[in-house]
Protein backbone atom coordinates (compact mmCIF):
# COMPACT_ATOMS: atom_id res chain seq x y z
CA UNK A 1 0.00 0.00 0.00
CA UNK A 2 1.37 3.47 -1.19
CA UNK A 3 0.27 6.70 -1.48
CA UNK A 4 0.10 8.47 -5.03
CA UNK A 5 2.84 10.60 -5.22
CA UNK A 6 1.31 12.68 -7.85
CA UNK A 7 -1.96 13.62 -5.72
CA UNK A 8 0.42 13.73 -2.43
CA UNK A 9 2.72 16.87 -4.65
CA UNK A 10 -0.45 18.71 -5.99
CA UNK A 11 -2.73 18.15 -2.86
CA UNK A 12 0.33 20.11 -0.79
CA UNK A 13 0.61 22.48 -3.89
CA UNK A 14 -2.98 23.55 -3.54
CA UNK A 15 -2.57 23.12 0.51
CA UNK A 16 0.37 26.46 0.16
CA UNK A 17 -2.13 28.34 -2.27
CA UNK A 18 -5.82 27.86 -0.27
CA UNK A 19 -3.08 29.38 2.77
CA UNK A 20 -2.07 32.17 0.95
CA UNK A 21 -5.42 32.91 -0.23
CA UNK A 22 -6.91 32.69 3.27
CA UNK A 23 -3.91 35.28 4.27
CA UNK A 24 -5.17 37.53 1.80
CA UNK A 25 -8.71 37.13 2.78
CA UNK A 26 -7.87 37.91 6.40
CA UNK A 27 -5.50 40.88 6.17
CA UNK A 28 -8.18 42.80 3.60
CA UNK A 29 -9.59 45.42 5.25
CA UNK A 30 -13.19 44.52 6.88
CA UNK A 31 -16.46 45.09 5.27
CA UNK A 32 -19.00 46.94 7.15
CA UNK A 33 -19.86 44.88 10.27
CA UNK A 34 -17.99 43.15 12.80
CA UNK A 35 -14.65 41.83 12.47
CA UNK A 36 -14.90 38.70 13.94
CA UNK A 37 -18.31 37.67 11.61
CA UNK A 38 -16.57 38.42 8.53
CA UNK A 39 -13.25 36.24 9.71
CA UNK A 40 -15.91 33.35 10.88
CA UNK A 41 -17.18 33.42 7.58
CA UNK A 42 -14.30 33.13 5.76
CA UNK A 43 -13.45 30.10 7.21
CA UNK A 44 -16.20 28.37 7.02
CA UNK A 45 -16.38 29.21 2.92
CA UNK A 46 -12.60 27.86 3.00
CA UNK A 47 -12.63 24.78 5.30
CA UNK A 48 -14.48 22.46 2.97
CA UNK A 49 -11.64 23.30 0.07
CA UNK A 50 -9.37 22.50 2.66
CA UNK A 51 -10.82 19.32 3.50
CA UNK A 52 -11.34 18.56 -0.40
CA UNK A 53 -7.91 19.39 -1.62
CA UNK A 54 -6.08 17.10 1.46
CA UNK A 55 -8.71 14.17 0.95
CA UNK A 56 -6.09 12.43 -1.51
CA UNK A 57 -3.26 12.37 1.38
CA UNK A 58 -5.52 10.19 3.05
CA UNK A 59 -6.53 8.32 0.31
CA UNK A 60 -4.57 4.86 -0.19
CA UNK A 61 -4.24 3.19 -3.97
CA UNK A 62 -4.04 -0.65 -3.92
CA UNK A 63 -0.77 -1.69 -6.01
CA UNK A 64 -2.48 -5.02 -6.27
CA UNK A 65 -4.92 -5.14 -9.76
CA UNK A 66 -8.49 -5.97 -9.01
CA UNK A 67 -8.31 -7.93 -12.38
CA UNK A 68 -5.60 -11.04 -12.96
CA UNK A 69 -3.17 -10.82 -15.66
CA UNK A 70 -1.92 -14.05 -16.75
CA UNK A 71 1.27 -13.42 -17.68
CA UNK A 72 2.98 -17.07 -18.13
CA UNK A 73 1.24 -20.32 -19.37
CA UNK A 74 0.77 -23.23 -16.35
CA UNK A 75 3.07 -25.44 -17.60
CA UNK A 76 6.83 -24.80 -18.12
CA UNK A 77 7.22 -26.30 -21.51
CA UNK A 78 4.93 -26.58 -24.31
CA UNK A 79 6.50 -30.22 -24.56
CA UNK A 80 5.34 -31.18 -21.39
CA UNK A 81 1.65 -30.99 -22.24
CA UNK A 82 -0.76 -31.18 -24.98
CA UNK A 83 -4.37 -29.31 -25.37
CA UNK A 84 -6.96 -31.24 -24.88
CA UNK A 85 -10.34 -29.48 -24.28
CA UNK A 86 -11.04 -25.69 -25.20
CA UNK A 87 -13.23 -23.16 -23.51
CA UNK A 88 -16.89 -23.77 -24.23
CA UNK A 89 -19.89 -22.08 -22.43
CA UNK A 90 -20.91 -25.78 -20.36
CA UNK A 91 -17.19 -26.28 -19.89
CA UNK A 92 -15.49 -23.03 -18.09
CA UNK A 93 -11.99 -23.39 -19.00
CA UNK A 94 -9.28 -25.48 -20.68
CA UNK A 95 -7.99 -28.50 -20.13
CA UNK A 96 -4.25 -29.34 -20.63
CA UNK A 97 -3.00 -33.40 -20.47
CA UNK A 98 0.13 -34.66 -19.87
CA UNK A 99 1.40 -38.23 -19.80
CA UNK A 100 3.87 -38.11 -16.82
CA UNK A 101 4.11 -36.37 -13.75
CA UNK A 102 5.03 -32.47 -14.51
CA UNK A 103 5.14 -29.08 -12.55
CA UNK A 104 2.62 -26.30 -13.01
CA UNK A 105 3.26 -22.57 -11.94
CA UNK A 106 1.27 -19.78 -11.07
CA UNK A 107 0.02 -18.10 -13.86
CA UNK A 108 -0.77 -14.63 -12.20
CA UNK A 109 -0.31 -13.30 -8.35
CA UNK A 110 -2.66 -13.90 -5.66
CA UNK A 111 -3.81 -15.98 -2.82
CA UNK A 112 -3.42 -19.36 -3.46
CA UNK A 113 -5.91 -22.02 -2.47
CA UNK A 114 -6.53 -25.55 -2.34
CA UNK A 115 -9.28 -27.96 -1.80
CA UNK A 116 -9.16 -32.15 -1.67
CA UNK A 117 -12.55 -32.70 -4.08
CA UNK A 118 -14.24 -36.24 -5.06
CA UNK A 119 -15.99 -35.48 -8.02
CA UNK A 120 -19.50 -37.26 -8.32
CA UNK A 121 -20.21 -38.06 -11.54
CA UNK A 122 -16.46 -38.88 -12.85
CA UNK A 123 -15.90 -41.06 -9.25
CA UNK A 124 -12.71 -39.74 -8.82
CA UNK A 125 -10.15 -38.11 -6.20
CA UNK A 126 -8.92 -34.69 -7.42
CA UNK A 127 -7.61 -31.10 -6.14
CA UNK A 128 -9.36 -28.46 -6.91
CA UNK A 129 -6.70 -24.96 -6.67
CA UNK A 130 -7.71 -20.90 -7.65
CA UNK A 131 -5.57 -17.72 -7.58
CA UNK A 132 -8.00 -15.67 -5.91
CA UNK A 133 -7.63 -11.95 -7.26
CA UNK A 134 -10.23 -9.16 -5.82
CA UNK A 135 -14.00 -10.55 -7.22
CA UNK A 136 -11.90 -13.13 -9.22
CA UNK A 137 -10.42 -17.15 -9.62
CA UNK A 138 -8.28 -18.49 -11.64
CA UNK A 139 -9.11 -21.84 -11.50
CA UNK A 140 -6.26 -24.53 -11.43
CA UNK A 141 -7.80 -28.19 -11.24
CA UNK A 142 -5.30 -31.13 -11.07
CA UNK A 143 -7.07 -34.43 -12.29
CA UNK A 144 -4.16 -37.09 -11.28
CA UNK A 145 -6.51 -39.39 -14.07
CA UNK A 146 -10.02 -40.37 -14.59
CA UNK A 147 -9.83 -43.89 -11.87
CA UNK A 148 -7.85 -41.68 -8.80
CA UNK A 149 -8.59 -42.98 -4.90
CA UNK A 150 -8.52 -41.03 -2.24
CA UNK A 151 -5.24 -41.99 -1.12
CA UNK A 152 -3.49 -40.48 -4.25
CA UNK A 153 -5.83 -37.46 -4.13
CA UNK A 154 -4.45 -36.36 -1.10
CA UNK A 155 -0.87 -37.23 -2.27
CA UNK A 156 -1.92 -34.96 -4.88
CA UNK A 157 -3.07 -32.31 -2.44
CA UNK A 158 0.27 -32.73 -0.53
CA UNK A 159 2.61 -32.07 -3.54
CA UNK A 160 1.03 -28.57 -4.04
CA UNK A 161 2.11 -25.36 -2.12
CA UNK A 162 0.66 -24.74 1.11
CA UNK A 163 -3.30 -23.34 1.04
CA UNK A 164 -3.25 -19.66 1.65
CA UNK A 165 0.01 -19.19 0.35
CA UNK A 166 1.02 -15.73 -1.68
CA UNK A 167 2.13 -16.51 -5.05
CA UNK A 168 3.50 -14.88 -8.26
CA UNK A 169 3.37 -15.21 -11.80
CA UNK A 170 5.72 -18.16 -12.29
CA UNK A 171 6.05 -19.94 -8.85
CA UNK A 172 5.71 -23.23 -8.70
CA UNK A 173 2.71 -24.66 -7.27
CA UNK A 174 3.79 -27.97 -7.09
CA UNK A 175 3.59 -31.17 -9.49
CA UNK A 176 0.49 -33.11 -10.96
CA UNK A 177 0.69 -36.28 -10.77
CA UNK A 178 -0.07 -39.10 -12.71
CA UNK A 179 -1.90 -41.65 -11.06
CA UNK A 180 -1.27 -45.16 -11.58
CA UNK A 181 -3.41 -47.56 -14.12
CA UNK A 182 -4.19 -44.20 -16.18
CA UNK A 183 -3.05 -42.68 -19.85
CA UNK A 184 -3.43 -38.98 -19.07
CA UNK A 185 -3.87 -36.41 -16.22
CA UNK A 186 -5.39 -33.05 -16.80
CA UNK A 187 -5.55 -29.37 -15.90
CA UNK A 188 -8.33 -28.13 -16.38
CA UNK A 189 -7.50 -23.72 -16.37
CA UNK A 190 -10.13 -21.09 -16.21
CA UNK A 191 -10.99 -17.79 -15.20
CA UNK A 192 -14.36 -17.19 -13.04
CA UNK A 193 -15.92 -13.94 -11.45
CA UNK A 194 -16.67 -15.24 -8.20
CA UNK A 195 -20.02 -12.56 -7.27
CA UNK A 196 -22.08 -14.40 -10.44
CA UNK A 197 -19.74 -17.76 -11.06
CA UNK A 198 -19.32 -16.28 -14.49
CA UNK A 199 -16.80 -17.67 -16.52
CA UNK A 200 -14.70 -16.46 -19.03
CA UNK A 201 -12.23 -17.62 -21.56
CA UNK A 202 -8.83 -17.52 -20.11
CA UNK A 203 -7.68 -16.14 -22.85
CA UNK A 204 -9.65 -12.34 -22.03
CA UNK A 205 -7.15 -12.56 -19.08
CA UNK A 206 -3.87 -13.16 -21.06
CA UNK A 207 -0.60 -10.95 -21.88
CA UNK A 208 -0.73 -10.99 -25.93
CA UNK A 209 2.63 -13.79 -25.46
CA UNK A 210 0.05 -16.09 -23.48
CA UNK A 211 -1.99 -15.78 -26.20
CA UNK A 212 -0.18 -16.64 -28.79
CA UNK A 213 1.03 -19.52 -26.60
CA UNK A 214 -1.94 -21.34 -26.01
CA UNK A 215 -3.08 -20.77 -29.33
CA UNK A 216 -0.08 -22.08 -30.77
CA UNK A 217 -0.87 -25.37 -28.69
CA UNK A 218 -4.07 -25.69 -29.56
CA UNK A 219 -2.97 -25.54 -33.39
CA UNK A 220 -0.22 -28.17 -32.63
CA UNK A 221 -2.64 -30.42 -31.27
CA UNK A 222 -6.04 -29.31 -33.11
CA UNK A 223 -5.11 -27.61 -36.15
CA UNK A 224 -8.18 -25.27 -36.85
CA UNK A 225 -9.14 -25.14 -33.35
CA UNK A 226 -9.99 -21.86 -31.41
CA UNK A 227 -8.72 -22.02 -27.67
CA UNK A 228 -11.89 -20.75 -26.98
CA UNK A 229 -15.93 -21.31 -28.82
CA UNK A 230 -19.48 -19.72 -27.88
CA UNK A 231 -17.93 -16.56 -25.80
Amino acid sequence: MRMNPLALRHSWQGFNNLFDLLNWTLACPMVAGKEGVVKKASWFVLVPFLLLLLAPLCCEHKDEPSIPEISCTPYVSENDVSFYRRFEPEHGGIDLSATREIAIRAVCSGKFLKKLYYHPTSLRWQVNCEILLGDFAVDCLFEPGNQVSQEVGRAQFDALVADGTMVVAGDLLGRLFLAAGNDIALLHFGVRYRPTTRTDCPLDYCTNEVKVQLQALAQRDHPGWEVCVGN
